[in-house]
């Protein structure tokens, strides 16, 4: 039985953001290019903007809050929770012992959590435990504005 042959395709050489080269120069690889990358270029482009403003992912959002945190003093941790399933993402600790449990969800949700996540946040709750679901940059605003911080 022989070997599947690798397929030969152009390397690709980044010069800008949108500018690339094809090592292999031909009038079939720029056509190729044209017709397939730019349109998808221009379409993420499309996607993830919005009048100037990016939309983001969780994770992104993710990022976005924990640096906001750090730089108001506090730290927001990670919470992974081994045994136990709809944990919140991040435990947030601020100056002064404030600590408040958020669940992340990507802007633009309703609300987006599972049933497991809304139990583990009832539980929460009934030990006196602040816990937020922050999907908007707005009610993150809002959450550090009560915790006395301006963002």
């Amino acid at each position: 039985m022989q070997s599947p042959q690798k397929a030969n395709f152009p390397k690709i050489e980044s010069k800008t953001k949108t500018e690339h080269t094809f090592s292999t120069e031909t009038t079939e690889t720029t056509e190729f290019y044209n017709r397939v990358f730019e349109p998808f270029e221009a379409l993420l482009e499309g996607l993830y903007r919005k009048e100037g403003l990016c939309k983001m992912y969780e994770s992104g959002f993710e990022n976005y809050i924990t640096t906001k945190i750090r730089k108001a003093g506090g730290r927001a941790f990670k919470w992974v929770c081994p045994g136990m399933t709809g944990a919140p993402d991040r435990i947030c600790m601020f100056p002064a012992g404030r600590i408040i449990f958020i669940e992340l969800k990507r802007p633009g949700l309703k609300d987006g959590r599972s049933e497991r996540q809304k139990k583990v946040c009832r539980l929460l709750r009934s030990l006196d435990c602040d816990v937020r679901r922050i999907g908007e940059k707005e009610e993150f605003v809002e959450m550090m504005k009560e915790a006395g911080y301006e963002v």
